[in-house]
């Protein structure tokens, strides 16, 4: 026995229900939500691992902590295409991460993949997505290009750690993105990367483990690498150190 499927009303708002609302319900496999609500709570389908994310109405505009945490259930084989609200502002910690038997693609919806199922972001110009949270879409499998908003301000700790993404990541586009946390594509698959002309310093780890990555760009104004930024990458990448580089770059205790 269980909860099978959710509906939530339209005039329900984030301040109508508490967190953990159906938080390890293990039989939901279906969520209704109208237009009205504004927040996905923290928790409030945390490992529910049989549910099939729902469409957020425009009226989402953040997702909390945990909020769809190991979900994405699917029987093997039943792939899906999802296309994030763009409206969603807000993304916090380990609001999509751990997802269950479900492939990930945060490229634009066209024929580049053959039309493989994913989770869209949709392309640099639509979306108003301005945070992503620590571990937000970590260990997330198959994740394919990345495609984000250019009004991205906030990335932080481990957002996509682990989760195998692939490709040419592009930040230089996001002219207000100014917070970059640690260990961000910490062991993906990345195989180049365009740097941000805001971001000074490249923080540790930030491609640990990057096995595939094969050359970075536009970094000649960076100020600071720190430790451990390039280790364990393997694929033969040359990495020119900038001519600016200063000292008191902090080391691990």
């Amino acid at each position: 026995c269980g909860i099978e499927k959710v509906i939530m009303p339209a005039d329900l708002r984030s301040t109508d229900y508490g967190v953990n609302l159906f938080e390890t319900n293990l039989q939901l496999k279906e969520v209704q939500i109208s237009g009205g609500l504004d927040y996905i709570n923290n928790y409030t389908f945390n490992d529910c691992f049989s549910l099939r994310i729902p469409d957020l109405p425009d009226s989402v505009s953040g997702i909390g902590e945990y909020g769809f945490r190991e979900c994405f259930g699917r029987g093997q084989g039943e792939f899906y295409s999802y296309e994030l609200n763009p409206n969603v502002e807000f993304i916090d910690i380990y609001a999509f991460s751990y997802p269950s038997n479900f492939p990930i693609y945060t490229n634009p919806a066209d024929s580049r993949y053959g039309g493989i199922s994913g989770f869209y972001f949709g392309d640099e110009t639509s979306g108003k997505l301005k945070h992503v949270g620590q571990w937000a879409f970590s260990y997330s499998p198959q994740i394919n290009e990345i495609v984000l908003p250019s009004g991205l301000e906030t990335v932080e700790n481990y957002a996509w750690y682990g989760s195998e993404v692939f490709g040419l990541m592009d930040l230089s586009y996001m002219p207000n993105l100014n917070n970059f946390g640690h260990s961000i594509f910490f062991s993906t698959n990345l195989t180049g990367v365009i740097w941000n002309t805001n971001l000074t310093s490249i923080p540790h780890n930030t491609f640990d483990t990057c096995s595939y990555l094969t050359g970075i760009s536009n970094y000649d104004h960076v100020t600071h690498i720190e430790y451990s930024a390039f280790r364990y990458t393997f694929s033969g990448v040359t990495v020119v150190l900038p001519s600016k580089l200063e000292d008191k770059v902090p080391n691990p205790d």
